[in-house]
């Protein structure tokens, strides 16, 4: 527990010195001397608190570039696949940012031309919204779900992208 805690008081100090650095001199040459004294104790928190807010709500989440379909029966599965953030409880985690391979599969009836939401089947059963657009080799996904008890609230999948199409055979 108190390891966790220098590491915190480590980051905040970083974070300080930074935005102490990185705004020292354009408050100097910009204020006057009695508006710098007051603006050099207020900016470096403001900055700490930037840098901080930046590092917490910039997510590595990505999608990656290729999608596969393969053929099954009468039917397409189509496998999206990207990296996701993992869940954190405790401060240590949310600096060590970890990520982890998550995976989608949607049953298709075909694998070219358009195809509407009511006829796209996920593997877990929810029902979603919007489009897939393949276009040759290419793949558009622009997709949502249905939020709260079947309401049309349209939140955007984060699997919406556009990805080449890679054919797997079995």
């Amino acid at each position: 527990m108190i390891g966790l805690i220098v590491i915190i008081l480590i980051c905040l100090f970083l974070a300080y010195s930074v935005s102490f650095l990185v705004l020292y001199i354009p408050t100097r040459i910009l204020l006057r001397n009695d508006r710098f004294n007051k603006t050099k104790r207020i900016l470096p928190f403001a900055g700490a608190l930037l840098i901080i807010l930046f590092y917490t709500v910039i997510s590595p989440k990505k999608n990656h570039e290729t999608a596969t379909i393969q053929f099954k029966q009468k039917e397409y599965l189509l496998t999206l696949t990207g990296d996701r953030l993992l869940m954190v409880h405790d401060p240590l985690s949310a600096l060590l940012r970890k990520t982890y391979v998550d995976t989608i599969r949607l049953i298709v009836p075909r694998n070219n031309g358009i195809i509407y939401g009511n006829e796209i089947k996920t593997d877990d059963g929810f029902n979603v919204n919007g489009t897939l657009i393949f276009e040759e080799e290419k793949l558009k996904v622009n997709l949502y779900f249905n939020n709260i008890n079947g309401k049309k609230t349209n939140n955007p999948l984060s699997w919406n992208d556009k990805y080449k199409i890679q054919k797997v055979n079995k």
